[in-house]
């Protein structure tokens, strides 16, 4: 039977509180005759007893008391239903239970209300939160639609009642949509279901016909104007240094900000070249934008931005008005083709705005923005609801709603890393290798331990997913699984597993150490624990019990030549291989130790730092890394122990892994010798290790020969002034001289000269930033990108 011409939304919203892509499709439902109803988010008895924003509740509140309200010319009623069990995170109201029978504890009864207001069923049915996955069994419907408002992959606490519930949902739903490529990445873990790109759009005659005149707060305020529209809602996303480094560095320009403030924005108060005029009425919002002379996007680069696709809203809005938009480098608007400037640093952000401020011609982003419009997009919705032929968009829009077809067979691509544990720097490396190697190729990772790549994610801040990359676990013999001793012996069974399937794999792929194939592959050496010469040069220094098993003996060689025999490895075999090294010098340590040629490629570090304002930094130091005995953290004691001496009020945060709990006991003791101004942090999440690293000045190294340092690199990304060793390829990372020491004394020196001169430390805090470019996840990734196919270009030559 024929459905009513209803549409019905159920949601976390109330219609007109946020003009999102739901409050855009409604509006574009209703221009064609539908009768929409807007359901949002339940309200609850918790509800009277606190609410961030008591506005909203009450206008919620009215909105129930009144059954409900016709709004938009009385084309869309409004309603929030009153439930006595809300869907909420706490215990029995986060169960099964409750989100099954929710609706049924409202009142007045949820589907009465419905009914009366003529919404018997639906011809469509949309829904933004998988809270109210209830709807598709309560609701008779035709078509439905799940477009999720909240990545709830991302959210690390969520309780397994609601990934379940999503799960569902994600599998029930006839159409399942999405506004940014990682979500889809995200979502493909929980279902093999087919996800749509379905990004934002604008309002494209709304904005562009906005009037000529400012808005009257608006014409106070001095040209050049910079727009920042929204962003401050969301205390997770919104990066109010970025905006005061702008404020600073751009001191004739107008920084207005628009919208509702949530998020902390206490360094802007105050700052002559800023005005927070606060939210303005949606339908004088294009004036604002309109009158002036950029926009730009105010969020950190951080998964939760990276989730909500760098805003294309925001983006459209702009364009559309004909501004310029300057943005952090985030990669859903990489992967868009848009006329948006990318940065890679507040700097370079603050130099390419001033440019977009003085263009011109701007046509270029209109157009971009016409061809990005609601109706173009609600056409392509009605196409992938079987509804209508979507009419052709005027211009080129960018979305590519179906996946391109894959071709016949994609090349199999071996990644092989002995053990791959959360915190370590070579984990680091192959969890952004393998981001980049599964969108071209079938990934399989081999390693001796289970995989866990939701962890690996949570804290390398990735997106690899298992329906991605197939992992395959080969684990060492039993006696060998409690530690890391005996190296040469633990990983025999790993290498021999990879000789032997080598020929079922187009590349092998090490990321970690040489490994003989029986064939040609590729290797990344990031440690040397194959070759005596080169361990000895890079841990000097071994536990005095280790010493006579680390010399050069007949003893220690009749140890390696056992696990050569063992692991059916050979030089020669490795010597086919393209080898990579970390540095400068891992390259040429390792043709001291295998007489071969390598290139190097740099590890990634991700830009996922806000650093606080130098002023407002802690005077402190961090030592990042596994703590273990051939890290020398003593001598970081005795380093900062004499800069003390001149300077009493430092202090030293030790943070990293315990991989050694008897050198760590013993380094604790030796702590509470020198004082509480040395503190530990040995089992720090993610985000309390980048929270430390935003916070501190100055960063200090140990270890000798280190052959690269992720976590100088990290240090420095964060904006620390980062003293290492002089040797090894941290050298490379620092490459200044005032920030090598080769002795205690020396360190304590240069230390010294810095922490009290500020125009030093702004002399090398620059030359710092300019190194960090080195090390970005999109110049390691594309590198591997083109280091595989090359190889596969050659060797598929080589076999014609």
């Amino acid at each position: 039977m024929p459905r009513d011409k209803n549409f019905v939304l159920i949601g976390d919203r109330r219609f007109g509180f946020h003009t999102g892509s739901s409050y855009h499709i409604a509006r574009r439902f209703a221009g064609k005759d539908y009768r929409v109803a807007w359901i949002s988010y339940f309200l609850s008895p918790f509800h009277f007893f606190g609410t961030q924003d008591r506005k909203e509740f009450k206008q919620r509140l009215r909105l129930w008391r009144r059954g409900g309200a016709l709004v938009y010319g009385g084309n869309v009623w409004s309603y929030v239903p009153f439930s006595l069990l809300p869907i909420v995170d706490i215990p029995f109201l986060n169960s099964r239970w409750v989100m099954d029978h929710s609706d049924r504890l409202t009142f007045p009864p949820f589907r009465a209300t419905l009914e009366k207001q003529g919404f018997h069923d639906a011809e469509v049915l949309w829904i933004d939160s998988s809270r109210y996955a209830f709807a598709l069994d309560r609701i008779p419907h035709g078509k439905s639609i799940f477009r999720p408002s909240e990545d709830m992959t991302m959210i690390s606490n969520e309780p397994p009642s609601f990934v379940n519930r999503e799960r569902e949902l994600l599998e029930r739903a006839d159409v399942v949509i999405a506004h940014s490529r990682l979500m889809i990445e995200n979502y493909r873990k929980l279902t093999g279901r087919k996800i749509h790109f379905f990004p934002n759009a604008v309002d494209f005659e709304f904005f562009r016909s906005a009037p000529a005149d400012p808005p009257e707060d608006y014409a106070r305020i001095p040209s050049p104007r910079v727009v920042c529209l929204g962003g401050m809602a969301n205390p997770l996303l919104f990066d109010q240094n970025l905006i005061a480094h702008l404020a600073r560095r751009l001191p004739g320009v107008s920084f207005v900000l628009l919208g509702r403030v949530y998020a902390d924005v206490s360094r802007l108060r105050g700052v002559p070249n800023i005005f927070i005029l606060g939210q303005r009425e949606y339908n004088k919002i294009p004036a604002y934008l309109k009158n002036a002379d950029a926009g730009i996007v105010p969020y950190k680069k951080s998964p939760h931005s990276e989730r909500i696709g760098g805003d294309m809203l925001k983006l459209f809005e702009y364009m559309a008005c004909g501004l310029p938009v300057v943005s952090l480098n985030f990669k859903e608007f990489q992967t868009f083709d848009s006329p948006v400037t990318l940065a890679a640093d507040y700097e370079e952000f603050a130099g390419l705005l001033e440019r977009a401020i003085g263009e011109s011609d701007r046509r270029r982003y209109v157009e971009f923005a016409r061809a990005n419009s609601w109706e173009t997009r609600f056409d392509e919705l009605l196409k992938l609801l079987g509804m209508k032929e979507g009419r052709p968009a005027s211009g080129t829009s960018g979305l590519r709603l179906e996946t391109p077809a894959a071709s016949s067979r994609r090349p199999k691509i071996a990644v092989i890393h002995p053990r791959l544990q959360v915190g370590g720097g070579s984990e680091s490396c192959v969890l952004w290798m393998l981001e980049a190697l599964k969108r071209r190729y079938e990934v399989t990772l081999i390693t001796s331990n289970a995989v866990c790549f939701d962890d690996y994610n949570r804290f390398y801040h990735t997106n690899v997913g298992n329906d991605e990359v197939k992992a395959i676990r080969v684990p060492p013999p039993i006696l060998l699984q409690s530690g890391r001793r005996f190296a040469a012996l633990w990983g025999f069974r790993l290498n021999r597993y990879c000789k032997k399937h080598a020929p079922e794999f187009d590349l092998m792929f090490s990321a970690f150490n040489p490994m003989d194939y029986g064939r040609a592959g590729v290797q990344y050496v990031l440690d040397p624990l194959f070759n005596s010469q080169m361990l000895k040069i890079l841990n000097p220094t071994p536990k005095k019990w280790r010493r006579w098993f680390y010399q050069d003996s007949f003893f220690r060689r009749a140890y390696l030549r056992l696990g050569e025999r063992l692991s059916a490895f050979s030089l020669d075999g490795v010597k086919r291989n393209i080898t990579l090294v970390d540095s400068d010098w891992m390259g040429r340590l390792t043709k001291i130790g295998l007489g071969i040629e390598t290139r190097t490629l740099y590890p990634p570090v991700p830009d996922d730092f806000s650093p606080e304002p130098w002023d407002r930094k802690e005077n402190g130091f961090l030592c990042v890394g596994r703590i273990v005995p051939e890290k020398q953290l003593e001598r970081v004691f005795r380093v900062l122990q004499e800069v003390r001496a001149a300077v009493p009020d430092i202090h030293l945060h030790i943070m990293g892994r315990i991989g050694d709990p008897a050198y760590a006991r013993d380094l604790i003791r030796e702590a509470q010798k020198h004082g509480d101004w040395i503190r530990f942090e040995t089992d720090a999440s993610a985000a309390r290790k980048e929270e430390l690293l935003n916070r501190h000045r100055y960063g200090i190294h140990g270890k000798e020969n280190e052959p690269f340092g992720i976590t100088i690199a990290e240090m420095i990304k964060a904006g620390c002034i980062v003293w290492v060793p002089r040797g090894g390829g941290q050298v490379e990372i620092v490459d200044h001289p005032d920030l090598t020491y080769e002795s205690i004394p020396d360190g304590a020196a240069k230390i010294l000269r810095v922490v009290g001169d500020g125009a030093k430390q702004a002399e090398l805090r620059g030359h710092l930033a300019a190194q960090a470019k080195k090390f970005s996840v999109e110049r390691f990734q594309r590198d591997v990108l083109d280091i595989v196919d090359r190889f596969l270009n050659d060797h598929a030559r080589i076999h014609e």
